[in-house]
């Protein structure tokens, strides 16, 4: 789930740099997803993003967050977000995130995460394929990225 979060933190921030200013997109199951975004390069070579939105499934669970980004042109991130999900009847997620990657193309994404889920807390470390997850109750597993 980390390594998820983590490669979703990344990908908003490349799919924050293509959307337009605010937008709104409807599923094809009646879910809405609004969002505002700003990008801005930076002095580092890279980009500086943010964005906000809301996003109301079909079945009625909405969640709102916000998250940032910063690049340096040559391979980093560092991001943050946070968010409240509640579901239709009423129950509520809270959550935020933050962490840190490179990318290289020779050795691939190395990256860390911490991430709160009402109070609990996860980390994740990356390097060279293989992602080790901790649990609040300091359970850890590792994953190992599949060779192709």
């Amino acid at each position: 789930m980390k390594l998820i979060l983590s490669i979703s933190a990344i990908a908003a921030a490349f799919i924050l740099s293509s959307l337009p200013a605010s937008a709104q997109v409807t599923g094809p199951r009646g879910g809405t997803a609004t969002g505002t975004r700003v990008v801005v390069p930076n002095g580092q070579g890279g980009y500086n993003g943010y964005g906000r939105g809301t996003v109301t499934g079909p079945r009625g669970n909405t969640t709102t967050g916000q998250g940032r980004f910063q690049t340096n042109g040559a391979g980093t991130v560092n991001y943050s977000g946070s968010g409240t999900t509640t579901g239709k009847n009423g129950q509520t997620v809270n959550f935020n995130t933050t962490g840190s990657g490179t990318y290289d193309p020779n050795t691939g994404y190395s990256g860390q995460n911490t991430s709160t889920y009402n109070g609990n807390t996860y980390n994740s470390t990356t390097q060279n394929g293989v992602t080790t997850i901790t649990n609040p109750a300091g359970v850890t597993r590792t994953y190992t990225r599949p060779r192709r």
